[in-house]
């Protein structure tokens, strides 16, 4: 992977995290994406009418990321599931159009300015299980991101740098 600007910020919190980048392992890779979908959106669904977390929409979903997929990692790991926490740094896609408006500011302002952060350094948390993404607050990049299923090579795609980090 190629190296991303990473602010000070993120340096500092990644320091109080331990982490280590995340490669193949046989025991990520079984069973396929549909298994592990099917076993998980009744209890992703329970999660969520028993923690009455809201992230849904752009607003509630922006930077709880790592708040609300711990809690749902926690609740995954006492239901017996094979859970890992992973973050992913340096948004690699563009803003949506409709994604949350402090997100966007940021590729506005660079792009209108030539000057500002750019948004390469945003981060971003979700669970994984199996090689299912558990992503219940990608609504804040934007409807394309909302859907809270996709595979761990989807989100590969979107970050350039990835990594498992201990809860």
């Amino acid at each position: 992977m190629k190296p991303v600007h990473v602010s000070p910020h993120q340096r500092e919190i990644h320091a109080l995290v331990e982490s280590y980048p995340i490669r193949p392992r046989p025991d990520l890779m079984n069973p396929p994406l549909e298994s592990w979908r099917a076993e998980l959106e009744p209890l992703v669904s329970e999660f969520l009418r028993t923690s009455n977390l809201r992230c849904s929409t752009r607003e509630e979903a922006l930077n709880k990321c790592g708040d609300v997929s711990e809690k749902l990692a926690r609740f995954l790991k006492r239901r017996g599931l094979p859970v890992h926490l992973i973050d992913g740094i340096g948004f690699k896609l563009k803003p949506e159009p409709d994604a949350h408006p402090m997100l966007r500011s940021h590729e506005e302002e660079k792009k209108l300015t030539g000057k500002g952060e750019p948004f390469r350094p945003w981060s971003h948390t979700a669970v994984l299980v199996g090689e299912t993404v558990v992503d219940l607050t990608g609504a804040q990049f934007g409807k394309k991101y909302a859907y809270p299923y996709y595979s761990f090579a989807e989100f590969e795609r979107r970050w350039d740098e990835v990594y498992e980090t201990n809860f």
